[in-house]
């Protein structure tokens, strides 16, 4: 079985960041690993630091989703199909329009150096 990571960096509406939290966690992740073709998905979310540039993100919150699939292209195009078609439940706690996601496959092993 194949690993993926699917990188999420999101942000909420100002204000409504408990609602935002709660879609997230309730509902947005179990989307995405109900989504055809994942066989197991492991998640886990973070929140930015407060540092001063470069070393910051314009985007609060990153959500790393850890699947397995033997089949990412169905994938992705099922997380395409479910944006385009709606039928990921959104909420509009969300700000959609700052959000960015991407896959990414490992191309190393993994280095740990002290």
């Amino acid at each position: 079985m194949a690993r993926y990571i699917l990188v999420a960096h999101t942000e909420p509406v100002e204000g409504r960041e408990a609602e935002y939290h709660d879609w997230t966690d309730n509902v947005h992740i179990p989307q995405i690993a109900a989504l055809d073709g994942v066989d197991a998905c492991v998640t886990q979310r973070f929140r930015m630091i407060d540092r001063p540039a470069p070393f910051r993100e314009t985007r609060r919150y990153l959500t790393i989703y850890d699947v397995e699939t033997n089949d990412i292209e169905r994938v992705a195009d099922a997380v395409d199909a479910a944006i385009a078609g709606k039928a990921f439940t959104l909420s509009d706690a969300f700000d959609g329009t700052s959000s960015s996601s991407s896959f990414f496959e490992a191309f190393t092993d993994r280095i740990a150096q002290r």
